[in-house]
């Protein structure tokens, strides 16, 4: 891209259950075509309606040569956390995870 080197980060906080495998692999795609020396991603497993929670999210950035150097689960928060319920409302954060990918 005119103007970058290279980009040195790239977020994707609760993003990728947004999409269908497709869409993410097509995404994941595109943002590794500005070379980042990191994504660093926040996701949650379990699944309803509008997220679809995935196990194997590495599995997808290793397809477009990153691969998962860490990984931190972290810990549910209380139930009476309202800064929770305003993010997302009637939903629990189940299996939380930040999720570090580095170039192969």
């Amino acid at each position: 891209m005119p103007g970058f080197d290279r980009v040195d980060v790239i977020t994707m906080f609760v993003v990728t259950g947004c999409f269908n495998d497709d869409q993410l692999d097509r995404l994941i795609a595109r943002l590794s075509a500005f070379r980042p020396r990191h994504f660093v991603t926040t996701t949650v497993t379990s699944q309803w309606k509008l997220w679809r929670g995935r196990l194997n999210e590495s599995e997808f950035f290793e397809r477009h040569g990153y691969t998962e150097t860490q990984r931190h689960w972290l810990p549910e928060w209380p139930v009476g956390d309202t800064l929770r319920d305003l993010a997302l409302p009637k939903r629990y954060w189940i299996n939380l995870s930040l999720r570090l990918y580095e170039p192969v």
